[in-house]
């Protein structure tokens, strides 16, 4: 199981890191944790239709951070 970092920007950034096989299932949980908030009335509709979401493994953050 990787790690990756997942930007989500809806009116700010957020940070978190998600464990998952691979780049793919890491968008598809972080969608799911997002369309579970929707649902729970914690975040707009239509501010989530003109989001971003970017996936990065965690190692190229760690990589920046030795250059």
């Amino acid at each position: 199981m990787k790690k990756f970092d997942v930007y989500f920007t809806v009116l700010e950034v957020e940070h978190a890191t998600v464990s998952a096989e691979n780049e793919e299932e890491a968008k598809n949980k972080t969608w799911d944790f997002v369309n579970h908030l929707v649902d729970e009335g914690m975040l707009d509709p239509v501010e989530v239709m003109s989001s971003s979401i970017d996936i990065r493994p965690v190692e190229d953050r760690l990589l920046e951070g030795l250059e």
